[in-house]
């Protein structure tokens, strides 16, 4: 009986640990996202201030 209560824990467990891999990685994902487009961003504005300056 005891095994068992181990096993269920464990499993609870398991099924956490996916749970938060998968919204780590979401997370990841989307501040990477966020931060290619600030930068590209970045980036165009450069070239904008660029190109008026000369």
């Amino acid at each position: 009986m005891m095994i068992f209560q181990i096993w269920k824990s464990l499993m609870r467990m398991t099924m956490w640990w996916k749970m938060i891999r998968q919204l780590f990685s979401q997370l990841i994902l989307w501040l990477m996202n966020l931060m290619m487009i600030t930068f590209s961003e970045l980036v165009q504005m450069i070239t904008l201030n660029v190109s008026i300056m000369s």
